[in-house]
């Protein structure tokens, strides 16, 4: 039985950097103070590339668990450039960087819809200058 509904469940690295930047675009995407969240170290690779099976699993759940508790429309994905969970990623170009964000991101999508049919999906990839988290140059939608 749905007490209260969220427009939505909002899905980020746990990464200290982008926390304020999170909230802002939240904001932006007009789910602000009406979303759920998950925050696990990089985010969407526990779904596409998990060190444990288990890893996708949980997040697979935390998505139901939101549609059935709180009646959600959407998962919004954001992945993040320099995400420490993708060490694989290091001294590689910007444009490698958002080739593989980009592409996990549509499995990560693909996944969510197989499981939640019906369920809209969103995702993003903010980006930053290095070292400044307070200068997020912005957030690139990811299709």
């Amino acid at each position: 039985m749905v007490e209260h509904d969220a427009k939505a469940l909002l899905i980020t690295c746990m990464d200290y950097r982008f926390v304020d930047s999170f909230y802002r675009e939240a904001k932006e995407l007009n789910i602000e103070h009406s979303y759920d969240r998950v925050t696990i170290a990089g985010d969407i690779k526990n779904i596409v590339k998990p060190a444990k099976p288990e890893d996708a699993e949980l997040i697979l759940r935390q998505i139901e668990i939101s549609k059935e508790l709180h009646d959600i429309k959407e998962v919004v994905i954001i992945s993040h450039q320099n995400c420490g969970a993708y060490p694989e990623l290091k001294g590689v170009g910007e444009d490698e960087e958002m080739r593989v964000h980009t592409a996990d991101l549509q499995v990560a999508a693909a996944k969510i819809r197989e499981r939640v049919p019906g369920i809209e999906v969103k995702t993003f990839i903010a980006t930053l200058h290095e070292g400044d988290h307070q200068n997020i140059i912005g957030f690139v939608s990811v299709e």
